[in-house]
């Protein structure tokens, strides 16, 4: 027992030290945005409800048309057939996705990820060595993982696609990194495969699902049971250490005669955005994976726990600020892939779709782009909704003896009630809604090319048609960035849309107002002439 005390005390020790290096790196780079502020002169920023432009006033108004939630051409029922009540499908917990993980890992890619995990950890801070910033982007996927690093005070702002280990490429992809862990007998966690280790998938879904707490492996270790934010926190670890190992080995000349300050930006589902839990979980995860990653050793349950539990980690999930001051940013991905479509100058102040079609879920979310300031925009989120209905979540739903037709139904379900909530409570003047006008819509995410998913998309033109006075939708495409530094060709960059966006230090990606905080439009009322109208006989 005094063995383990004494290891337990000497791992604390190291935890303090690794959080004491972090926090200045958050405080550094305050620093360096005040001094950017200044020399820019910029303003201080109103208040969000400040910014939120005023409804157009209109004096007359047709009273809203109802809901009609169904499909443009009515499926014909025999008499006495009646529809049976909608209900939403549920994917099974713990479900995978098809691409099976590696089961094996060669001497020599072995030896690769050796050579890259030892140079990602910690180092050494001085005084008389200048400052690098760097913004890891990670976008924590269902089935792969995709990361882009930026550097945002270097000349030509150099921006780096991060190949994935060459053992746990996802779909022949190389820059898209298996979600995927594994769990020693003895309690250590190994990105690869071994034989005796548990493998442990389901990552993403385990925090999102049904609490971060709950335990991925029956049994304990070491008298500790792994709970599932236990594991995210030590896959995010190994990808942010060979992230960072892989551009000293690749980019070294960037590191020569410097220390550097490293920032990491995480997503979550835009509709996740008004949950208070699950944000500060993720926050959670992410500062203490940040924090893993400087740890010399391989993480093991022990450790993970205690990033995972010590003070300035929890308070960095509960707060926003503290998470800052850690380095730690997590942003809805609807932002965050909406963020090279805004800083590519295509994009006008306008109410936007976006649908994120995923392996396992189908993220909805509208949103409203407002000026913020000069260069900076604020993106006011409107409703949202995430369900389980992705590429791989079809496959199982089909699985289960249902046709496509009903998983179609469940699509459109959900993107209608994200519209007509819009529609009728959030941004009814929309000029959308108006004669002749389109709804923009954003196809993005892995399962985009997706036949089923598109097919929903182009049907919700007839329905627009009906219950509104527009036109229909507008796909709108995301511009692919030229200053993408990347190792090997990039096959689809909708698949790293969200990295790019979450790359962005969090005072360029901009304001996010949270559905709960959008501030409902209200509807113009129509107002009848004969109340104003003053007759001869009130004279």
């Amino acid at each position: 027992m005094r063995k383990l005390s004494d290891l337990r005390a000497k791992l604390g020790d190291k935890a303090m030290a690794t959080i004491a290096i972090q926090k200045q790196a958050g405080s550094a780079h305050s620093t360096r945005k005040a001094e950017l502020a200044i020399a820019k002169r910029v303003p201080n920023r109103p208040s969000a409800a400040a910014k939120l432009p005023k409804p157009p006033k209109v004096l007359a108004r047709k009273p809203r048309r109802g809901l009609k939630l169904r499909p443009a051409k009515p499926v014909e029922m025999l008499p006495e057939e009646k529809a049976p009540p909608f209900q939403w499908w549920e994917l099974p917990e713990g479900a995978s996705v098809r691409e099976v993980p590696p089961n094996r890992i060669s001497e020599s890619s072995h030896a690769i990820l050796d050579s890259l995990l030892t140079p990602g950890g910690g180092e050494e801070v001085r005084d008389d060595l200048q400052e690098l910033f760097a913004v890891i982007g990670l976008d924590f996927g269902t089935s792969c993982t995709k990361v882009v690093v930026r550097f945002p005070y270097e000349t030509g702002e150099l921006t780096v696609a991060i190949p994935a280990p060459e053992y746990c490429v996802s779909n022949n992809q190389p820059h898209l990194w298996q979600t995927v862990l594994w769990l020693r007998p003895d309690g250590q966690f190994l990105a690869w495969p071994e034989e005796g280790a548990v493998l442990l998938h389901a990552l993403k879904q385990g925090v999102m699902a049904s609490g971060a707490d709950g335990n991925v492996t029956p049994g304990k270790y070491r008298g500790l049971s792994v709970s599932k934010a236990d594991a995210a926190t030590a896959y995010l670890a190994y990808v942010i250490r060979y992230t960072r190992g892989w551009l000293r080995t690749h980019r070294p000349n960037l590191f020569r005669g410097r220390h550097t300050r490293w920032l990491l930006n995480l997503g979550l589902p835009a509709e996740k955005a008004d949950n208070g839990q699950l944000t500060a979980t993720y926050r959670q995860i992410a500062a203490a994976a940040l924090l893993c990653a400087n740890y010399t050793d391989r993480p093991d349950i022990e450790i993970i726990k205690l990033f995972l539990t010590d003070d300035a980690v929890v308070t960095a999930g509960m707060s926003e600020d503290k998470a800052l001051e850690l380095g730690i940013g997590v942003f809805p991905e609807t932002v965050a892939e909406a963020v090279g479509f805004v800083k590519s100058n295509l994009a006008s102040l306008d109410l936007y779709l976006m649908v994120d079609v995923g392996a396992s879920t189908l993220d909805i979310c509208t949103f409203r782009l407002h000026r913020w300031e000069p260069g900076t925009y604020q993106y006011a989120l409107q409703s949202g909704m995430v369900r389980p209905l992705g590429v791989e979540a079809m496959h199982w739903f089909l699985g289960q003896g249902r046709t496509v037709a009903a998983f179609i139904q469940q699509c459109e379900r959900g993107l209608w009630e994200v519209v007509w909530a819009t529609r009728t409570d959030k941004d009814p003047n929309a000029q959308c809604w108006q004669d002749g006008q389109d709804l923009s819509v954003f196809l993005v995410g892995g399962g985009a090319k997706s036949l089923i998913h598109r097919k929903v998309i182009d049907d919700l033109t007839p329905w627009l048609r009906t219950n509104t006075k527009g036109n229909g939708v507008r796909l709108v495409q995301l511009p692919v960035p030229k200053t993408l530094d990347t190792s090997t060709p990039v096959i689809d960059f909708g698949r790293l849309a969200v990295a790019w966006g979450l790359s962005y230090p969090e005072d360029q990606i901009g304001k996010v107002v949270p559905p709960s905080q959008s501030t409902n439009v209200p509807m113009a009322v129509r107002r009848e002439v004969s109340e104003e109208y003053v007759s001869k006989d009130l004279v």
